[in-house]
């Protein structure tokens, strides 16, 4: 038995919270009152705009998911971002339903009400039915038991950097563990329908790797978060979520095809550019079985290939998964660690040669399918 489920069985762990993204609140009514408080706004707002400007279901993971945008430019920027989800949508029941307006002016009760709360989380516990979300530029009220979530947005400009790449996430990590899916900090890139997740905290090579393996070919099923979930056959499978990527600018130098071909925003909150890919830029799938998990590290060996200890790989996968969806459940915690036991993990050393990675990450995937 790994350390991991050891440390969680013997101490009866439920649910984990990461406490420093959650601001708790006492009981549900109050919860409720801002709760209501958004879906009022929201209700008023959308009699601005007579229809919206985008109305689609998307695939999330298989589940199907209706979204509403009120407002053409977060309409356009939404589109982007969940255009390789689309799906009919005369599918069948929908397991969520998610209504965006542009906020063009609040009500002075509204203003005043939501701008007392620190920016984060605020639950009345941590799995309960209600959840709400706010941001200087966003306010998202999660009702779970209705299976309904409403938000209100200010200018595009004005949206903290996770939403520009990754909106709803929150919602999203909810409606996922569910069924035993969950939101995970990563990059998934393959051929074929096969590939490697990419895990680790920022900074260490995965937005490198997976976008200089987009950039020659490869399918890409996310950058930055996907969904991860286990078969019945026993095997995982990545689902993606969002058509972004993420660099800092001065990386953006290194990727003069991606330069070209994808669209970008910089959020001035973490100094970050959010990419867009054009239509035929990337094969973007919204589905890869994953054959092996690996931690790409930058250094001078580009290239080599190592075994990477089990606990290190844990690590890796659980450390900003926590942070997008900071509720860290018992199955959770027991679903990474089967998942590192069960695929081979590497460590994969990256370079400066952007044109040499691509050929490295077909080794080590190459390395996984013939374990």
């Amino acid at each position: 038995m790994s350390l991991v489920l050891t440390f969680v069985k013997q101490r009866n762990i439920k649910v984990l919270v990461n406490v420093a993204m959650i601001s708790q609140v006492r009981g549900d009514t109050q919860i409720r009152t801002v709760v209501d408080l958004i879906e009022d706004e929201f209700t008023r707002q959308r009699g601005l705009d007579a229809r919206p400007d985008l109305r689609v279901t998307i695939d999330l993971a298989s589940q199907p998911v209706q979204l509403e945008v009120y407002g053409p430019v977060l309409a356009e920027h939404l589109g982007g971002v969940f255009n390789h989800l689309v799906i009919d949508a005369a599918t069948p029941r929908r397991a969520l339903f998610i209504e965006l307006a542009t906020l063009h002016e609040a009500t002075i009760e509204f203003r005043e009400k939501l701008s007392v709360p620190p920016p984060g989380i605020v639950v009345a516990e941590p799995l309960g039915p209600l959840m709400v979300e706010l941001h200087a530029g966003l306010s998202v009220a999660t009702d779970r038991a209705a299976a309904r979530v409403t938000a209100l947005a200010g200018a595009i400009g004005d949206l903290p950097s996770s939403h520009l790449s990754h909106p709803f996430a929150h919602v999203f990590g909810w409606l996922g563990a569910q069924r035993q899916a969950y939101i995970t900090h990563g990059a998934a890139i393959g051929r074929d329908g096969r590939g490697l997740l990419f895990a680790g905290s920022g900074g260490q090579g995965k937005s490198t790797t997976a976008l200089a393996c987009a950039a020659a070919g490869w399918e890409f099923a996310g950058d930055d978060f996907m969904m991860l979930d286990r078969t019945a056959a026993g095997t995982y499978a990545a689902h993606s979520l969002y058509a972004t990527g993420r660099l800092h600018p001065a990386q953006a130098a290194r990727f003069p095809s991606l330069v070209a071909n994808w669209d970008s925003l910089l959020s001035p909150e973490d100094n970050k550019l959010t990419l867009f890919p054009r239509a035929g830029a990337v094969s973007l799938v919204r589905r890869m079985t994953i054959e092996g998990i690996v931690l790409p590290i930058v250094g001078p060996d580009q290239g080599e290939i190592t075994p990477l200890p089990r606990a290190a790989a844990l690590r890796a996968l659980m450390a900003d998964s926590v942070r997008i969806y900071p509720w860290l459940t018992r199955e959770r915690m027991q679903f990474y660690a089967e998942a590192v036991e069960t695929l081979p993990c590497y460590k994969l050393t990256v370079g400066p040669d952007i044109a040499a990675i691509p050929a490295a990450v077909g080794r080590a995937l190459d390395r996984a399918l013939q374990r």
